[in-house]
């Protein structure tokens, strides 16, 4: 996790001069979890925005349940 900070603040470093930056895209069965990763301020990824993706519909869980 830290590696990653690390990464993102050297990275983070070149949006001053209007190029560089590091996104990350999270995904999981928690929100919550995913969230407290940059709404904690003890956590490595906190300050950025979330964007939230839309959930899953009834077709496209039954696909992954059925496993094609």
């Amino acid at each position: 996790m830290f590696v990653l900070k690390a990464a993102r603040d050297a990275l983070n470093q070149g949006l001053e001069r209007g190029d560089g930056g590091l996104r990350l895209v999270l995904t999981g069965s928690n929100r919550d979890k995913l969230a407290h990763l940059v709404l904690n301020k003890n956590q490595p990824f906190f300050g950025p925005g979330i964007t939230p993706f839309p959930l899953l519909g009834e077709i496209q869980s039954r696909c992954l349940c059925a496993g094609g």
